[in-house]
């Protein structure tokens, strides 16, 4: 589901066939951006405030959780704890 989720947030980028910066004699312009919709912005805006937070996604396995915690804890730490570790193993 979070992969699913986003895929969808960013599709509006990733799907387009309008460049992201234009330079130009006019100067700099974001044609990409311009052609977002309100729904667009709402979701990309509240995507990049979740990261900010640091707010974990809902998961939904314990499996889920414990993928997710061994991750973050080596992504933070450059190590894992023994408690994630055997989490890890168990599953």
């Amino acid at each position: 589901m979070g992969l699913l989720g986003l895929v969808a947030i960013f599709a509006p980028l990733l799907a387009n066939h309008r460049p992201y910066v234009l330079i130009n004699d006019d100067g700099v312009q974001f044609p990409l951006f311009r052609a977002l919709g309100v729904i667009d912005w709402i979701l990309l805006v509240a995507f990049i405030e979740a990261i900010a937070a640091g707010t974990t996604p809902p998961l939904a396995t314990p499996e889920e959780n414990a993928v997710y915690d061994f991750c973050r804890e080596l992504h933070g730490n450059h190590a894992v704890g023994e408690k994630n570790y055997a989490q890890a193993v168990a599953m």
